[in-house]
């Protein structure tokens, strides 16, 4: 079930403003279906949303062309400078904070670690030549990036810290948990903790441990923090008692997902729709339903919720909407997909929050309603006696929807 997303900045009171993110997987930029780069420019121009987390972003050169497509003086991008396959980059209609050190996730590739990174190695010679610099070893999974709402902000205090994530494909977790012949937690764990080091759980654990990501976390509070991507795992707040019907039995606490929520941040889709049965969520896939020509598309494929939008809440910064998105088309599943208007193999995802930027009142001073105002470093924000959660919020701030799907 998709959900509404706001549309219009006006309905928000007051010093509030509204923030709309989407994370995207292109699908190795939009190759595998029929121009696939303007497909993906034309959704983002629907959506409309204020920053991207893009991943799949096949060469230096594709986000530039993305760019190019959506309207050069009203974006900015940033990616990894020195990877050969970016895979992540960041999008946004604000600007890019150069002064501040970005954050980059990568690891060194083995020669023959994977055929396709071979085959995409072979296929990116021509851009590896025109960049002398870049680095054909180096696999991405990460960036991260400071962003200013520059609007009727001059001394540049109204910051978004962002993380584009792309977690380790490999070793796809439902896979194992719907073999017959898996029945130990430790068999699923070696997909997701592998020995290289590389897994999902070690992908988490190396962004926690970032020390440009502890910056972003100490000034969170201040400072919005938003990490999205596709985690190329489910979420341990779906693999639950109630749904292991429908996992091959298995509850099962993923990684990936329980780590980052454990160091502090939050699911924006479940924090709005906590019933993962009501409200299955789910991003993978739109078009791959089945095994693949092997098996004559004949087994059913996992279809689970791998694609995120965390923040780090706190009373100032919280989400009023979220949903899954893959444009109004019908889509045909694999191997009819060549046509489809969407250009992805993942649904995106947007989740639109609501920041706080008060304006700066003395210390101690009250408001007409009485409420007592408490400074935060160079923010004042309202308490109530209201619960503080993220739903309380929700209620309380919804404004009129509009629906993109």
């Amino acid at each position: 079930m998709t959900r509404n997303i706001q549309e219009d900045a006006n309905n928000v009171r007051g010093s509030e403003r509204p923030l709309r993110v989407m994370t995207f997987n292109l699908w190795v930029s939009g190759a595998n279906v029929k121009d696939g780069l303007g497909k993906i420019a034309k959704h983002i121009n629907k959506v409309n949303p204020d920053i991207v987390a893009l991943q799949e972003v096949r060469t230096l050169e594709t986000a530039e062309k993305l760019i190019e497509l959506l309207e050069p003086s009203k974006w900015q991008y940033r990616q990894h400078p020195l990877a050969l396959y970016p895979d992540t980059a960041i999008l946004t209609k604000h600007q890019f904070i150069d002064d501040q050190q970005y954050l980059h996730l990568q690891f060194a590739v083995k020669q023959n670690i994977s055929s396709d990174y071979s085959l995409l190695k072979q296929q990116n010679e021509d851009e590896e030549s025109k960049n002398s610099s870049t680095n054909p070893s180096i696999t991405t999974y990460g960036m991260g990036a400071s962003i200013w709402l520059k609007e009727d902000d001059p001394e540049k205090k109204h910051l978004i810290n962002f993380v584009s994530l792309h977690l380790d494909w490999r070793a796809y977790g439902p896979y194992a948990a719907n073999n017959k012949k898996v029945n130990e937690t430790t068999q699923i764990m070696a997909g997701e903790r592998n020995k290289q080091g590389y897994g999902r759980a070690q992908n988490i654990e190396q962004l926690i441990g970032n020390e440009i990501f502890k910056i972003y976390m100490k000034n969170a509070e201040t400072q919005p923090l938003i990490v999205a991507g596709d985690f190329n795992s489910p979420s341990h707040l779906d693999w639950v008692e109630e749904t292991k019907d429908i996992h091959g039995g298995w509850v099962f606490e993923w990684p990936a997902t329980k780590l980052i929520m454990d160091a502090g941040l939050n699911d924006s889709f479940r924090a709005l729709y906590p019933d993962p049965i009501k409200e299955p969520g789910i991003t993978w896939s739109t078009v791959q339903k089945t095994s693949g020509p092997d098996w004559d598309w004949t087994i059913p494929e996992p279809q689970d919720r791998i694609d995120f939008i965390f923040y780090k809440p706190n009373e100032h910064f919280w989400p009023t909407n979220s949903q899954i998105y893959s444009g109004k088309e019908i889509l045909k599943p694999m191997p009819e997909h060549y046509n489809n208007d969407w250009p992805s193999d993942h649904f995106a995802v947007i989740s639109e929050f609501v920041i706080n930027f008060k304006v700066e009142k003395k210390k101690d001073k009250t408001n007409e309603e009485g409420e007592e105002m408490e400074e935060k470093t160079n923010y004042y924000y309202e308490k109530n006696n209201e619960n503080n959660s993220d739903s309380a919020l929700t209620l309380i701030n919804s404004p009129e929807m509009t629906n993109f799907s």
